[in-house]
């Protein structure tokens, strides 16, 4: 994908409460009918800063003509996290293939009721690590089918969204390099060493409330 088309959003973000909200246009040769797929990105730690697709579309006039999920293969998947317990493979998880969820969304002519737009979109939910933050981040790709376009066009704009989507992961949640772990995070992944250890640390201060009363009743 090329050219790139950013969107000021400022007062979205004051008016929902969000942390960020990203949108972005994106278009390349080729594409049927040269039109753009729009990458948006919203992130807050307040519930009520989200309007998911499934509601915020046909609150907007649009009907849901359909729904379903969509695997999503991502090749570059070096930014992953390792888990914090044995390795992705150990646990059965395919650490290449993420699960979204599938709209697909139509709107109608006023005067005949026939079909004047179909829209495809894509969305997931990503949340922030709960030892560190308590932040969501939600992603959703979206582009018009053409109503009247040639057999497979809407497989084609699908494939797009979802080609765009693979190639923008790993930039949206790469890790830094040389980010240090937090000391519980480090402990649970050393082994059960770790969490032995990490067990005493989060048990000594309850010992220390708990002993005055015991000795006390004593």
């Amino acid at each position: 994908m090329a050219c790139p088309y950013g969107y000021d959003t400022s007062k979205t973000e004051e008016s929902l409460g969000a942390d960020l909200i990203l949108t972005r246009a994106y278009s390349r040769a080729g594409l049927y009918p040269a039109a753009a797929i729009f990458f948006t990105i919203v992130q807050s730690s307040n519930r009520s800063s989200f309007h998911p697709p499934i509601v915020c579309y046909p609150a907007m006039g649009y009907a849901i003509e359909g729904e379903g999920i969509e695997i999503i293969t991502v090749a570059n998947t070096s930014w992953i996290e390792p888990p914090l317990m044995g390795t992705w493979e150990q646990r059965g998880i395919n650490r290449s293939s993420i699960s979204v969820k599938k709209l697909v969304v139509t709107k109608g002519s006023d005067a005949e009721g026939e079909v004047k737009e179909r829209r495809v979109v894509l969305y997931f939910y990503v949340k922030d690590n709960p030892l560190m933050s308590d932040k969501v981040t939600m992603v959703r790709v979206s582009a018009v089918i053409p109503v009247h376009g040639p057999i497979g066009s809407s497989e084609k704009i699908l494939n797009d969204c979802k080609e765009l989507t693979a190639d923008m992961i790993p930039y949206m949640f790469e890790f830094p390099e040389k980010e240090e772990d937090i000391i519980a995070v480090t402990l649970a992944k050393s082994g059960i060493g770790g969490w032995c250890v990490l067990a005493v640390l989060l048990g000594l201060p309850i010992l220390v409330i708990l002993y005055p009363r015991v000795k006390k009743r004593e």
